[in-house]
């Protein structure tokens, strides 16, 4: 009994460095998002799915600012 934190503690420590770089780039995909001039449908679900993505990793919703 105890060693439930420590695990915890351990798991967070290794991990939480790597979903903080995911997330960080899909926001970057999200802001830096080209939209295709051949197709502007598929460019909007491009986008779209980018933002879900990003909201989904890092728990934040994108802001329109």
């Amino acid at each position: 009994m105890g060693r439930g934190f420590d695990i915890w503690r351990r798991l967070n420590w290794e991990y939480e460095p790597q979903l903080q770089l995911r997330s960080t780039g899909l926001y970057q995909a999200v802001i830096n998002f080209q939209m295709p001039s051949s197709d502007l449908s598929e460019g909007i679900e491009a986008f779209n799915n980018a933002v879900r993505l990003y909201e989904s990793a890092s728990g934040k919703t994108v802001d329109d600012e």
